[in-house]
């Protein structure tokens, strides 16, 4: 009865495994070294409405520069918070264009953020992409506020956008669109 079980755990596991998209990460010596600039904190669209609660609490703008910082190091991008690019530099410009995060948590429904950027050499835009995330809190989510629910959504962002940085293209989709 025993190895009935564990043979049933490993065929669990090998199913989630083939099931799951693949992420291929290049080694560094294979990715473009150029730096790339980009601002410590991401704004929101103009004109966009969010609620004031999430504006002022959740840090949206700073978690997901946060993020899109830690994955680019680690896909081997090299980045440059903050300061002044030189006109020859690479600068990435992100957006929030989208937030949708009604209060209440997990109980109010899914969380969502949309971002959309450009990467920018010479001042010529080099790559640009649009990606949404969403969530409904994961594990336990009944018990996560909004501001952590979206918070896993900007962090799922920042993973994406770090991977793009490894092929920027022209119109890509990222997120749940990739």
């Amino acid at each position: 009865m025993k190895k009935k079980f564990v043979l049933y755990g490993v065929l669990l596991v090998i199913v989630a495994a083939a099931g799951c998209k693949s992420q291929q990460i290049r080694p560094a010596a294979q990715v473009d070294q150029t730096p790339v600039h980009m601002s410590s904190y991401i704004p929101f669209k103009k004109g966009l409405f969010v609620r004031d609660a999430v504006r002022k609490e959740c840090d949206l703008g700073g978690k997901l520069a946060t993020h899109i910082n830690n994955y680019a190091r680690q896909y081997h991008v090299n980045m440059m918070k903050g300061g002044k690019a030189k006109t020859s530099a690479r600068v990435l410009k992100v957006e929030i264009i989208n937030v949708h995060g009604s209060g209440g948590g997990a109980w109010s429904g899914a969380k969502s953020v949309a971002i959309e950027g450009k990467l920018l050499e010479n001042g010529k835009v080099i790559g640009t992409f649009r990606g949404q995330r969403s969530s409904g809190g994961g594990a336990f989510g009944g018990f996560k506020g909004t501001c952590s629910i979206l918070g896993r959504t900007v962090k799922a962002l920042g993973s994406d956008v770090g991977l793009w940085l490894q092929h920027p293209v022209m119109g890509a989709s990222i997120g749940e669109g990739g």
